[in-house]
């Protein structure tokens, strides 16, 4: 089998805390039917209804998706992005992968100079 690298993409995440008011998107309460486990609610997915406990990392993904993720896992594969210079270097990298430029410039010398402060 051939091997395959994540893409390093910046996502947006909140640990999930039944007693915190308001939920976050995409997390809707047990009704009546609340399955015997030690879920708070589910999230709609297009696998299906997927079970949030307290400590879950609630993700919305490059597309737009919301999904739960554990905490363990959530922790193994990401980390938090503190640096906002970073965080649009990794985009303008991504982007020059994929043959698009953010900035639609011609000489691209804004993405460049992004790449180039990139701390190593």
């Amino acid at each position: 089998m051939a091997k395959y690298r994540k893409l390093p993409v910046v996502i947006e995440a909140v640990q999930f805390d039944p007693h915190s008011q308001p939920w976050p998107d995409g997390v809707i309460p047990w009704g009546a039917s609340k399955p015997r486990d030690m879920s708070w609610g589910y999230i709609q997915t297009l696998e299906g209804n997927m079970h949030v406990i307290a400590g879950d990392w609630i993700i919305r993904g490059i597309a737009g998706e919301i999904y739960p993720c554990k905490d363990d896992i959530f922790r193994a594969t990401y980390e938090p992005v503190e640096n906002d210079t970073l965080v649009m270097a990794l985009e303008v990298q991504l982007a020059a992968q994929q043959g698009e430029c953010r900035c639609r410039c011609d000489a691209c010398s804004y993405c460049e100079q992004l790449l180039e402060e990139e701390p190593r």
